[in-house]
């Protein structure tokens, strides 16, 4: 068995720090977005959020495309999209509505990423009255991989894993920052050139920021600037699967590794379709999430997820559970030891 292990990383994973999933982001978009929707009802607005969409050229007016007239259509017809990221698909030629629609998932994911910023005992802190640190997977990850290592070793180990996640937040890179600077006490600077190095993440639909700050600059920031700069690398579902590079890198992961884990994944079609690749699953172990999931709907999802992988002729065997990301990953961490 190949000494690799691939993350499929969901919405699901990410809510374990308090990052809403899809329905919840949609609703804080709206949020965000009414006042500018209803100017004349004395709503106080985000003047920062209003900045940065100014600074794209997106102004109040009486045109189609002016602010006033998208937010309201966010605010009337979002409900009605089964994500953000469909409705942004949908609207792919509309350049100003994406646009706005960026800016809006940008300003929404720096917020919750400034929730979650802090170093403590437990890495990361959580808002005021959620669950503690220790429920989130990345620490029970952690936690495997940790045991028994130098820092030296640890960075082996991680390199090991790899993460392809499709969620915009930047969790996973601060994370480990924080954990490996903190845990192993060694300077920011040694943290961020191991995390270069050893840490193999892609963003299938891109992430708010500059891919090559790996994680650190403007995490949790929401002034203006920062929130134009992580709309630069959203991606929509258009955009994502043309970008060749990352496809071929998670594809090339898939391929190689020898267990693929699904956390928190929704098991769309569309998010199915950025992987589909010339690979089979069918020798490997795949463990998946299915939290809330009824056993009919995950059967479908086995079903789709073997029309994509199935390239060998032979079915691949789905280990579904209907429990959390980070339990999962206890009640597998004997067997992830392995992959140290």
């Amino acid at each position: 068995m190949s000494k690799t292990v691939t993350f499929i990383v969901g919405a699901g994973a990410s809510h374990e720090f308090g990052f809403p999933t899809g329905d919840r982001l949609k609703k804080e978009i709206q949020q965000l977005l009414l006042p500018f929707a209803k100017p004349n009802d004395g709503m106080s607005y985000d003047k920062e959020f209003m900045y940065a969409v100014q600074s794209c050229g997106i102004n109040f007016g009486n045109a189609p495309n002016d602010l006033k007239a998208m937010a309201a259509q966010y605010y009337q017809y979002l409900p009605l999209a089964p994500s953000i990221d469909n409705f942004l698909h949908t609207n792919h030629i509309d350049e100003n509505f994406v646009t706005l629609g960026k800016l809006a998932i940008s300003q929404i994911i720096l917020r919750h990423e400034k929730l979650v910023k802090g170093a403590t005992g437990g890495v990361v802190d959580f808002p005021k009255g959620r669950k503690d640190f220790q429920t989130n997977w990345l620490t029970v990850l952690f936690r495997i991989l940790a045991s028994r290592k130098t820092f030296e070793d640890f960075c082996q180990s991680l390199s090991a894993f790899r993460f392809v996640t499709f969620n915009y937040d930047r969790i996973i890179e601060e994370f480990f920052f924080r954990a490996m600077s903190g845990y192993f006490r060694v300077s920011e600077q040694r943290a961020l050139e191991a995390i270069g190095s050893f840490l193999n993440v892609v963003h299938v639909y891109g992430r708010v920021g500059d891919p090559n700050d790996l994680g650190r600059t403007q995490f949790g920031e929401s002034n203006w600037e920062a929130i134009k700069a992580g709309a630069e690398f959203i991606r929509t579902f258009t955009e994502g699967v043309n970008d060749e590079a990352d496809i071929r890198t998670a594809n090339s992961w898939l391929s190689e590794a020898g267990t693929v884990v699904f956390l928190g994944f929704g098991y769309s079609q569309l998010n199915l379709e950025a992987l589909r690749g010339n690979y089979s699953l069918a020798s490997k172990r795949i463990i998946a999430t299915a939290k809330a999931m009824s056993q009919e709907n995950c059967e479908m999802a086995s079903q789709e997820l073997s029309k994509y992988w199935n390239k060998s002729g032979k079915l691949p065997k789905f280990e579904f559970a209907n429990i959390s990301c980070s339990e999962i990953l206890q009640d597998n961490s004997k067997f992830l030891e392995d992959f140290r």
